[in-house]
């Protein structure tokens, strides 16, 4: 996810909204910055977002670079769950994911404190959605 998807109150940062109606300037990027993709690299994104029409899938980007657990499901509009380090779990909803989250709008649905850590806080989760919940996420499949 990109430096537009940080903060997640209402619509997404991108537009200069936080939750409760407060602007922030949105960020300006330089051209330098910007990186543009070839038509295969579209294509393979594309591809990674439509492979979560039927099952969650995690954003290892995320992960590795935030140690964020953001999964989501449902292609280009779909629901998702993020799980911070700090253990609060955030699910919602987004709009526009082509061709990847990382463009997507996000909408909270609710945020809550579940536990001290990202893993503790992922296993309260799993325990409340059961195992066919946790089968979906690592992709096992019976």
């Amino acid at each position: 996810m990109g430096k537009q998807s940080e903060a997640r109150g209402g619509l997404s940062s991108r537009f200069g909204l936080q939750h409760g109606g407060a602007t922030e300037t949105p960020p300006v990027y330089h051209k330098s910055e910007v990186v543009t993709m070839n038509a295969n690299e579209y294509e393979a994104w594309r591809q990674v977002t439509l492979s979560s029409i039927a099952n969650w899938v995690l954003d290892e980007i995320q992960l590795h670079n935030r140690g964020t657990y953001f999964f989501y499901k449902g292609g280009e509009d779909g629901n998702y769950i993020e799980v911070r380090k700090d253990g609060t779990a955030t699910i919602g909803t987004y709009e526009g994911a082509i061709p990847h989250i990382g463009e997507a709008v996000f909408q909270v649905v609710h945020t809550n404190k579940v536990a001290e850590t990202a893993d503790a806080a992922l296993a309260v989760i799993v325990q409340k959605m059961g195992l066919d919940f946790l089968l979906n996420l690592t992709g096992v499949k019976f």
